[in-house]
């Protein structure tokens, strides 16, 4: 059975929903980290903001490379698919 791809609205939306959740789970991390730093060794907000940025990126990397990895699959079907019906 084939797969749709997705609508470019789809791709958007689901890109939103993914940033949300990464920003979510960033300030959840971030606010349970509050607690355990050492305030006399780096400002807490300079902490936060460095946690945010490597998470944020991290996760950011993944999605696109997982994208990128997706698309080369379904291209690699869709090949196989055109050369099976010649």
């Amino acid at each position: 059975m084939k797969q749709k791809p997705l609508s470019n609205l789809e791709t958007v939306a689901r890109g939103s929903e993914f940033q949300r959740s990464v920003s979510d789970l960033t300030e959840a991390f971030v606010e349970d980290m509050e607690e355990m730093m050492l305030k006399d060794l780096e400002p807490y907000e300079a902490y936060a903001n460095h946690i945010r940025h490597q998470v944020c990126g991290n996760l950011e990397q993944f999605r696109s490379r997982f994208t990128r990895g997706y698309q080369a699959l379904l291209n690699e079907m869709k090949e196989i698919e055109s050369d099976k019906e010649h």
